[in-house]
């Protein structure tokens, strides 16, 4: 009953703010398909105070991790912010029911959050998909959970194998994530619905000659394909500017081991920092077969007058720390007023970014990031 009252009184806030009936009722009787449908219309319209609810939500469960990575920034060192799937349920209130979704993430490892399998199971119950990054040096403690779960994609950080990996991730063992790696691999295999999974690359000066390595392990476990991205910040470029990759003067000799591990490789690379290198292989399998496919809000026609990012329409991060914000690229002041999920999602902040949007003015614009994939991927203006 409370978590009941709880979520009526959240909506009653948002009525206040939207003005007119609860939305309490609408969000409970109609389906993720209606709610995108009028978020179709609201767009066509060019609202900015809209009567769906989100399509996606991404939460930032833990800042823990079990691991010092000489790359991180390390927040979770200065910050503890852990809350209960309760917790998130009881803020989300009957915006449940409007999402496609969730992302299981976080600062830290979300395979430390102590409700991982709880929220798993109940949001893949919903029908809701999921997704998740890990360093996969818990894998073992949570396969029961990736075996049942609606999981789409799962991402797995890796800097490097053996000696490498254990110098780059302080506090991991290479035999516990291989181990790990190649029982998730045959979890993954025996799944009814294809799980996507990646492995995350953070480059620079001092590990991208294993690259080689890490792409043959990749091939050993049936990753689908490794994303390279670039390191610039963090607590070893602080320390050692070259240790960035564009700064090292090192840089065509990785572009040279790029070019020629792209000869024998018959495993998908993508270059973010650099998409002319990425390694596209002849294969039996299509590409597209390989990529995480497009949910439906991610593919909303739109024509010329719509937006350009459609971030602020369908999608929150939503941390432990009552914080709320559209994307990973966009910061805001704190606001007392829009502390609430609720009062959020049709606040000042966000009717804001919406008017930008129409006005294509958003991207690039106040987040300042021309490379925001999002920008590229989300906006179907030729459908």
């Amino acid at each position: 009953m409370g978590l009941i009252a709880n979520g009526q009184g959240i909506l009653k806030k948002l009525a206040g703010i939207v003005g007119g009936e609860s939305q309490s009722s609408k969000f409970r009787e109609k389906s993720p398909e209606n709610n995108r449908h009028r978020l179709l219309k609201n767009i066509k319209n060019k609202a900015v105070i809209l009567n769906n609810g989100p399509c996606r939500v991404e939460l930032s469960v833990t800042t823990h991790c079990n691991l010092d990575c000489i790359m991180c920034a390390g927040p979770q060192r200065t910050k503890t912010l852990d809350k209960s799937y309760d917790w998130f349920l009881e803020n989300l209130g009957d915006f449940i029911y409007t999402l496609e979704d969730v992302s299981i993430a976080g600062v830290g490892e979300p395979l430390l959050w102590k409700d991982f399998d709880y929220a798993v199971a109940d949001l893949t119950r919903r029908g809701i998909s999921l997704r998740t990054v890990t360093n996969a040096l818990l894998l073992h403690k949570h396969m029961d959970a990736f075996k049942t779960g609606n999981f789409r994609c799962v991402s797995v950080s890796i800097d490097g194998t053996k000696d490498l990996y254990e110098y780059i991730r302080k506090n991991g063992k290479w035999q516990r994530f291989e181990e790990n790696l190649r029982a998730f691999a045959d979890v993954l295999q025996g799944r009814r619905e294809k799980t996507i999974l990646y492995f995350n690359v953070a480059v620079g000066t001092y590990n991208y000659a294993d690259i080689p390595n890490i792409v043959a392990f990749a091939q050993e476990v049936n990753v689908d394909f490794v994303v390279l991205n670039r390191v610039s910040i963090g607590r070893i470029v602080d320390e050692d500017p070259k240790a960035d990759l564009f700064h090292s003067g090192r840089y065509e000799d990785f572009k040279d081991m790029m070019i020629r591990l792209a000869v024998g490789s018959k495993v998908y690379v993508v270059c973010v920092f650099d998409p002319s290198l990425s390694i596209f292989p002849p294969s039996d399998e299509p590409l597209e077969s390989k990529l995480e496919q497009p949910m439906p809000y991610q593919t909303i026609p739109v024509d010329g007058d719509s937006v350009q990012c459609i971030y602020p329409f369908t999608s929150i991060q939503y941390w432990s720390g009552d914080v709320c914000l559209p994307c990973c690229m966009l910061t805001r002041p704190y606001d007392a007023r829009e502390i609430t999920f609720a009062s959020y999602w049709n606040g000042q902040y966000v009717q804001m970014l919406r008017q930008k949007s129409y006005k294509h003015t958003l991207i690039p614009g106040p987040c300042g990031k021309e490379a925001c994939p999002y920008a590229r991927t989300f906006v179907k203006k030729y459908l």
